[in-house]
């Protein structure tokens, strides 16, 4: 019968059965509980470490995990999964690219942190200029003193700003290079369940 009398969640657990007990040392599974009812979807994360034990299992999902269930986790937020590049049985080397994720959205994320850190070091360069004749203008008494705090205060702000947008860059940089899913170990391929 194929399996044409199953239902979606039947036809899903079975698939995901079979993935765990093939003996594959790197299991790949993309929304592994799409279409399974919470509880079920729960019960199978809470059994993934001790069915995964010894092997590298490549979790690519949106629901929320159970504490335990991950040793280290890399969190997409936008993005899908593009390619795969094994085949079932493939051997692979560690750091061998085994999938690729849309990296679109990060680079937009950089490109827009690279335009905002231009922006405010543009504003920040002005600030402390206007920095440097308010201190001079009030050091003749020209001007209160809380203008020059205010400058002050702005320039602090600005130079925030740029930190801020560093850090933004460093953050889509680093997720676009976790869009190149690598291999973490010399193995061979198991059964993907793209």
């Amino acid at each position: 019968e194929a399996g044409a009398g199953l239902s979606v969640g039947q036809a899903r657990r079975l698939a995901l059965a079979r993935t765990l007990l093939s003996p594959g040392a790197i299991v790949v599974l993309d929304e592994p509980t799409n279409g399974l009812d919470r509880d079920t979807e729960l019960a199978f994360f809470l059994n993934l470490a001790q069915a995964a034990l010894g092997r590298t299992v490549v979790l690519i999902t949106h629901a929320d995990l159970p504490d335990g269930v991950v040793r280290s986790a890399l969190r997409l937020v936008d993005g899908r999964l593009d390619r795969v590049l094994f085949t079932e049985g493939q051997a692979v080397k560690k750091g061998d690219i085994v999938a690729l994720v849309d990296s679109r959205p990060f680079e937009i994320q950089l490109h827009t942190g690279e335009a905002a850190l231009f922006r405010d070091e543009a504003q920040l360069r002005n600030a402390k200029l206007n920095l440097e004749r308010y201190t001079q203008l009030r050091a003749q008494n020209l001007i209160p003193q809380q203008q020059v705090d205010d400058q002050k205060t702005t320039v602090d702000q600005l130079e925030a700003a740029t930190r801020t947008d560093k850090a933004q860059m460093e953050s889509a940089q680093l997720n676009i290079n976790y869009a190149h899913i690598t291999s973490p170990i010399d193995g061979v391929t198991g059964i993907r369940q793209v």
